[in-house]
């Protein structure tokens, strides 16, 4: 007979018959002995939390069948003891055990759906692991403020029409989106708009920072890609000074907004006749923008060089990769940079190759040119090798089930929980822009390139909108 001090480390069937279990792996002799299948070992964190599940039961059968015998014959008129006897009696211990305790919630258990839906969107969407000179533009200062809204408020009659069941019976909204009728540069227009009478005013507060830094890189956003016009800067640009001390990401934001000025030069000149002067300061100013951009990607941490994925499941192979290449990233936020900075030097050099056909002279062989257009199906290839890392296999919205999406990794950047919780949330939005921008028939990308790009629009808009 074991010890019953203490909770036995034998198997599950040697506890119950007790008796001495000699604990070999992964069958005990005493099971293999008698012929009977051997449930395997607990674990000591399961040993200190021993199950009182039986023993339960088989108190709560032998004191109701108690009770039951309690009950004394030819008793009249009532008795409460002999009425909760006969009722205990008719109850059967399974029964007893399954009612109790009764079905009843905490008072605050029941809580306005706002009051779990919004908390569960900031642990999703904001507090999650990340660099830490990554930011969220006004995402960051979004809890704050939401905590301190005020009845009447700007901010506080927007969540109440959100929040309205009767404006979401409207598609209009979802449809604008959905139909992409780029709703985005009209919200951006009001934004600028706002900030040059915040500026007039000098009406600055702790969160203008904050502001400034999100409208400068949406209007930088906006601003990549030939497709529609830019987006009219604020009267002081760029937005956000530099800091005293320079990130990567603060870095890539300063050198990148010089691209909505050199595309807006760029359109003007295209809205009038070809001039040879203006086509060269725009040429040299797009080769200083894109000698920035690849110093850039030469100080960045070491770690967020990207590093060629070792294993990649079938699944995501059968969702899309291209030529047989994936690259691994820390983290998709860092994804995110790495791509904007790919995204903006194919549209430097796209002008640049417009500038070269107004100016033969400064390209009499070619060589510029094929130059440049290599380097554009480059940094696509790029960009496209960072897909199947961002999404996975995923091809619609998970609905707050990430488990199920794989991911390809290498030995030296495993799969994380982070990416696994982040990436089926922001990863299909931040891939949106380079995707669309690399369907733009000017870049010469090969056919079989452009389509692979659309179908994984395609796939990204069918994760957000369920196409």
């Amino acid at each position: 007979m074991v010890y019953r001090g203490k909770p036995s480390k034998g198997c599950r069937n040697c506890r119950q018959r007790h008796i001495k279990c000699d604990e070999t792996r992964p069958h005990c002799k005493a099971c293999t002995r008698t012929k009977r299948i051997c449930p395997g070992y607990l674990d000591s964190f399961e040993l200190m939390l021993r199950d009182h599940t039986a023993s339960f039961k088989k108190s709560s059968t032998s004191t109701s069948s108690t009770l039951g015998t309690k009950s004394s014959p030819g008793t009249s008129g009532y008795s409460p003891s002999s009425t909760s006897s006969q009722v205990l009696s008719t109850i059967s211990a399974k029964d007893f055990i399954s009612a109790w305790p009764p079905p009843m919630a905490p008072a605050d258990f029941y809580q306005p759906m706002e009051h779990t839906v919004i908390p569960l969107w900031f642990n999703s969407y904001l507090y999650l692991p990340q660099e830490l000179h990554i930011r969220n533009g006004f995402m960051d200062v979004l809890p704050s403020l939401y905590a301190k809204v005020k009845s009447g408020s700007h901010l506080h009659l927007i969540l109440r029409l959100v929040n309205d069941p009767q404006l979401t019976l409207y598609p209009q909204d979802f449809m604008a989106t959905k139909l992409w009728e780029n709703p985005m540069k009209a919200h951006l227009k009001g934004a600028v708009a706002l900030l040059n009478d915040r500026k007039s005013k000098n009406s600055e507060t702790p969160v203008s920072p904050f502001l400034e830094h999100t409208v400068q890189t949406q209007i930088i956003k906006s601003s990549r890609g030939m497709a529609g016009q830019t987006v009219r800067t604020t009267e002081v640009w760029p937005l956000a000074q530099p800091c005293n001390r320079p990130t990567a990401k603060s870095l890539l934001s300063s050198i990148t907004s010089g691209i909505v000025l050199l595309r807006s030069s760029w359109e003007s000149m295209l809205s009038n006749p070809p001039d040879e002067i203006q086509a060269a300061l725009i040429l040299k100013k797009a080769t200083e923008v894109d000698i920035d951009l690849v110093s850039w990607t030469y100080q960045v941490p070491p770690h967020w060089k990207p590093v060629a994925a070792s294993i990649i499941p079938q699944p995501v192979r059968d969702a899309g990769i291209w030529k047989n290449r994936c690259d691994c990233y820390p983290d998709i936020w860092i994804t995110a940079n790495m791509n904007t900075a790919r995204d903006c030097r194919i549209l430097v050099h796209n002008i640049m190759l417009g500038c070269l056909r107004l100016l033969p002279s400064a390209d009499p062989d070619g060589s510029q040119a094929a130059t440049m257009r290599s380097t554009i199906r480059r940094l696509a290839d790029d960009i496209c090798a960072s897909i199947p890392y961002v999404l996975g296999n995923q091809q619609e919205s998970v609905r707050m089930n990430p488990g199920n999406i794989v991911y390809p990794f290498s030995e030296s950047r495993p799969v994380t929980s982070t990416h696994i919780h982040a990436a089926p949330l922001h990863g299909a939005w931040q891939l949106f822009t380079p995707l669309r921008n690399l369907q733009n028939p000017d870049l010469g990308l090969p056919p079989e390139q452009v389509a692979w790009a659309r179908k994984q629009m395609e796939r990204v808009l069918t994760i957000y909108f369920q196409r």
